[in-house]
């Protein structure tokens, strides 16, 4: 079900419903996420609903905390590196030619597995802390539907006392999460889709295409995944926010940034907060020496690599973005200072624009014929430099797409104005396009 399909506001306004009715209670939270993953298929209902199970068993138990950690791993494990690493074997050695593969790990990814995972994990480590926490509270934190498929991966601290809270939404919030809503659509339906319907091809069969279409299609890759994830992470806190419940922001201006270091600390907010409490500062963060911060730096950027795939392209787009902030770290920082401000933002975006391509492209061939075609580039080619112009403005109006500025404007019109504006642009949006492309953030 996805947030830019009918079925999914028929969904959102029946869950309105049922909240008013029911008084938000825990178990038609549970009830409403159970609905809404399950619909994606039965096999992410067993995924989705082993994982909670295993937290549970871990409230009950409150022993044997690694253990509780590693079961909660088999699901990824097995969905998203098990056929990945019996491939490699069969393509390796001769003997393992006949290895049959569990028909059960043949089926697709369910959408959001590594969210779910995270946010488990982030879970147990929380009731280790807290003992007192009952086991239908954690099922309505895993199961809370407008954060479950691709996040943001917010802390049980922070959202199971707000689901216990049993203060529904108002009207000002109501309409400020159909507008927050309205924006996210837009973004993912207007702007991510129609850039996808020209990239997705390129990148599909980048051999039949000139070395122009080529760079085009990578030069705006990085503007598809910033409005394709911000979309959905703006649906989903302006979804949560109609139901009484703040979400954390995601994205602030990421391809404004001045160093690669300050452009992780504003995209994927949540999961780059998560990988610094959960693995970098346990490795040791910045407490031990020099030599050894910046090799938590890099294990940590492996590890996100990881996370979102089990491909090499993905471990060697986390290497490379793990060696750049080390290098960072120990002069370039300095040498950035010594250039104005735009110049230092237009380096990172190209730079960061750049890195997008091991994280798009799978094949290594696939990766060589697009690094052909940068190579064969004429620096006069003016249809590109004008795609450039276009996507640095987009990029600029970054900063007026984060929550603070989007609620300072809507506090300042009239709500009524607002709100039947928003269900006007929502009934068009939906009804001008007959399918829309699945979030590029379901596959991880």
């Amino acid at each position: 079900m996805i947030f830019s399909s009918i079925n999914f506001i028929i969904f959102w306004l029946i869950s309105l419903i049922s909240s008013k009715f029911f008084n938000k209670s825990l178990i038609l939270i549970f009830i409403l996420g159970l609905i809404f993953y399950s619909s994606q298929g039965f096999v992410n209902f067993l995924s989705i609903f082993f994982i909670a199970s295993v937290c549970v068993a871990f409230l009950l138990i409150k022993k044997f905390f690694f253990f509780f950690l590693i079961i909660l791993l088999i699901p990824i494990f097995s969905f998203k590196y098990l056929n990945n690493i019996i491939f490699f074997l069969k393509n390796n050695f001769n003997y393992l030619n006949n290895l049959t593969i569990i028909p059960f790990f043949e089926t697709s990814i369910p959408p959001g597995l590594s969210f779910v995972t995270f946010s488990s994990i982030a879970l147990i480590f929380f009731i280790k802390k807290n003992l007192n926490v009952k086991s239908i509270e954690l099922f309505s934190f895993i199961f809370y539907y407008p954060h479950l498929i691709a996040g943001p991966i917010v802390r049980p601290e922070k959202l199971i006392p707000q689901l216990k809270n049993q203060k529904l939404f108002n009207f000002r919030d109501l309409v400020f999460g159909i507008f927050i809503f309205t924006i996210g659509l837009f973004f993912k339906v207007v702007i991510a889709d129609s850039i996808a319907d020209y990239v997705n091809p390129k990148f599909l069969n980048p051999r039949e295409y000139s070395n122009d279409e080529l760079l085009f299609s990578w030069a705006l890759f990085s503007q598809q995944i910033y409005y394709d994830f911000n979309a959905y992470t703006l649906m989903a806190i302006g979804v949560s926010k109609t139901l009484g419940i703040n979400l954390p922001e995601n994205f602030n201006s990421p391809y404004l940034s001045q160093s690669l270091s300050e452009f992780w600390k504003k995209w994927h907010i949540t999961l780059s907060n998560w990988i610094k409490d959960f693995i970098y500062i346990p490795l040791g963060g910045s407490r031990k020496n020099f030599l050894r911060n910046n090799l938590n730096i890099f294990i940590s950027m492996i590890i996100s690599g990881i996370w979102h795939g089990s491909g090499l392209n993905f471990i060697f787009w986390g290497a490379l973005n793990g060696i750049i902030l080390c290098i960072e770290k120990i002069f370039l920082i300095k040498i950035y200072k010594i250039f104005p401000v735009f110049l230092r933002t237009i380096f990172i975006y190209l730079l960061i624009t750049y890195l997008w391509l091991f994280f798009r492209v799978y094949n290594t061939h696939d990766i060589i014929l697009f690094h052909k075609a940068l190579l064969e580039f004429n620096i006069l080619n003016l249809k590109l430099i004008f795609l450039f112009a276009i996507i640095f403005l987009f990029n600029f109006f970054q900063k007026y797409t984060i929550i603070q500025y989007l609620e300072n404007f809507f506090n300042n019109k009239n709500k009524l104005v607002i709100f039947t504006s928003s269900v006007i642009f929502i009934i068009f949006l939906l009804m001008s396009k007959t399918s829309t492309e699945r979030f590029i953030y379901f596959n991880f």
